[in-house]
């Protein structure tokens, strides 16, 4: 493409066919997905180009402001119940649910910076190409090597940590509509992050700079903004973690750390409290993909992780650090011969999420780690067919392999087998949007089964939309009635109670938030149960102030404490002697402090910013 300041001196033909050759991919990409049409997606994205030039954005980021055009031309010229129609009311069904008016909508712009500032990269492209591109589940999931229940699980985690985070700002718009048009205000590198497109590369931009005499600027920028020139930063801020025998694993983010960040060097850690952290397995050697947290797991003798590139499960012994490969992907699988594409079929598995018979890679992905067993899906080439296999632990000898139900899928507590059953719905019952979740498999309630017999209570089935995040401890499910609307008609999917499944073979039955509250199950250890409830009180200025209590409940007595009163961060792990609290962004070590009869009373900070 011509350079950027020339663009605006040709004329409007030579300047539209120079944007759409250069821009034209991810643009039209976008358009198909809220149209679903491919000449009515050309028309939009034209006529986004021709916006762009014509307004004479040629100061900013030009992918950035077509994207931008042509998302809300795409929007507008959708039809009714269409794809952005679907997404919307993913995002409102993310909403708290109150009787109370909405919050007043805001920008909030220095909140969904933060927000997206602190996620994983591959979170924050995965929510940017649901939302702002409108990418279809299917899609999602090949790109990210895993199955589509995943990735419903890891949307429906972030777009409560927005949410959160939106409601503790005071910034919160009132309805799915609204939130979902505030994300036109995404900053322009996050954009091009998930459009695929990368930033101007150094050595293009430190020849301009000495040129132009900037040798301050030059200081600066490589101070401030140049990865590869800054000192890695040792932090533990990232993804919850794991306690095993008083150490936490935890696995660090990628990317280079920003103000008040701690996001390198990326790879799992080991933090001791007291000796501090170190490095066990580095990203630079290993792809370690970790969307759903199904990348790595960790017992008293082994970290297992999976390397995606070569398609081996690794384990590393925790005493001697010496690593093991227990499972590796067959050569055939994980690289089935190349296949000679057709346009029609490639544009209609990504558009139309219609099935593509035609090899993939092979993968495989952690479905739970015992003491003695390592617990795997193989999600073959066809794309669709997928094993369970067992190994032993130490060795990576098959124990079992179990070809999996295409109506059901198992989750692993220790060694009990847990089934998520697939059940169509009454004839006759229907709700808003069904004819959309019937396109995408998704127009169906789920039992939850052990040994073939349901364990929710009669009359409920599974909770869609209320789960809670990053549980440790057990294995928790959200149930809510079954075939239910609510007052406003739309199809009820909130988690109305909670079973919590140990390892150990027991079983408790959990309630769930009182009115006017939100509750977050976090971890189970011991005899306690640890969760998070927020609730809002009226200000004197007529708004609502939130706060977050962090209590405790008994499993076998009911009996329910209070330990911090105003909780700090939005995740919490627990061992019960050890919590560690943290915001995405940085994470706290504390003590978990007990009074004289068993209880747990209150947190004792031991170091912050880990």
């Amino acid at each position: 493409m011509r350079k950027k300041e020339n663009l605006w001196t040709l004329d409007q033909a030579a300047a539209l066919a120079a944007l759409a050759e250069t821009y034209g991919a991810p643009c039209r990409t976008l358009a198909q997905n809220f149209l679903g049409d491919a000449y009515e997606a050309e028309t939009c994205f034209q006529d986004a180009c021709r916006q762009v030039w014509q307004a004479g954005q040629g100061q900013g980021d030009l992918l950035s402001a077509l994207l931008r055009a042509t998302r809300r031309l795409a929007w507008q010229r959708a039809p009714e119940g269409g794809r952005p129609d679907a997404l919307i009311q993913e995002l409102d069904r993310a909403l708290p649910r109150r009787e109370a008016p909405a919050l007043p909508g805001g920008e909030g712009t220095a909140v969904w910076a933060a927000f997206f500032r602190g996620m994983l990269p591959e979170s924050r492209r995965l929510f940017l190409r649901r939302y702002f591109f409108g990418d279809g589940i299917g899609p999602l999931a090949v790109a990210a090597r895993q199955n589509e229940v995943a990735v419903h699980d890891q949307l429906s985690r972030l777009r409560q940590q927005l949410v959160q985070r939106l409601e503790e700002a005071g910034a919160l718009p009132p309805d799915g509509a609204a939130l979902f048009a505030a994300l036109e205000g995404v900053e322009d590198p996050w954009l091009r992050e998930a459009a695929g497109v990368r930033a101007q590369s150094r050595r293009r931009w430190l020849p301009a700079l000495i040129g132009g005499g900037g040798g301050v600027a030059l200081v600066a920028a490589i101070l401030l903004f140049v990865p590869w020139d800054t000192p890695a930063a040792q932090g533990m801020a990232g993804e919850p973690g794991v306690l095993q025998d008083g150490a936490y694993y935890v696995y660090v983010g990628s990317g280079f750390a920003l103000p008040n960040q701690n996001r390198t060097p990326e790879g799992i850690f080991r933090y001791i409290p007291g000796q501090g952290a170190e490095e066990l397995v580095s990203c630079e050697n290993y792809d370690i993909n970790i969307l759903a947290d199904l990348g790595w797991r960790v017992n008293s003798h082994g970290l297992y992780f999976i390397d995606s590139n070569t398609g081996q499960l690794y384990r590393q012994d925790l005493a001697t650090g010496e690593q093991t490969v227990l499972f590796t992907i067959p050569e055939e699988d994980l690289n089935p011969p190349e296949v000679q594409w057709e346009g029609k079929d490639l544009w209609n598995y990504f558009v139309h999420d219609q099935p593509l018979e035609a090899p993939i890679p092979s993968a495989i992905w952690l479905l739970g780690v015992s003491e003695d067993t390592v617990t795997l899906a193989y999600r073959y080439p066809d794309g669709s067919t997928s094993d369970t296999l067992v190994l032993d632990s130490r060795t990576g000898e098959v124990r079992s392999r179990t070809r999996d139900l295409e109506d059901r899928w198992t989750s692993y507590v220790g060694d009990r087998a847990i089934e998520t059953v697939v059940m169509p719905h009454t004839e006759g019952f229907t709700y808003p949007g069904w004819e959309d979740d019937a396109e995408t498999n998704a127009y169906r309630w789920t039992d939850i089964r052990e040994n073939g017999v349901s364990l929710l209570p009669p009359g409920t089935m599974e909770g869609q939309s209320d789960t809670a995040q990053d549980f440790r401890g057990g294995l928790l499910v959200g149930y809510c009635p079954r075939e239910t609307l609510d007052e406003n008609g739309n199809y009820l999917q909130y988690a109305t109670g909670y079973l919590l499944l140990t390892a150990d073979g027991a079983t408790y039955d959990l309630p769930g938030p009182a009115q006017g509250e939100e509750r977050t199950y976090h971890c189970a250890a011991g005899d306690w149960v640890y969760y998070s409830c927020r609730s809002w009180t009226a200000t004197d200025t007529g708004g609502r102030r939130m706060t977050q209590q962090l209590r405790a409940q008994h499993l076998d007595t009911g009996e329910d404490v209070l330990i911090e009163d105003d909780l700090w961060g939005n995740q919490v792990v627990t061992d019960g002697t050890w919590c560690y609290l943290s915001d995405e962004i940085t994470t706290t070590c504390c003590r978990l402090d007990w009074d004289g009869q068993g209880r747990p009373c209150g947190l004792t900070v031991v170091e912050k910013g880990l």
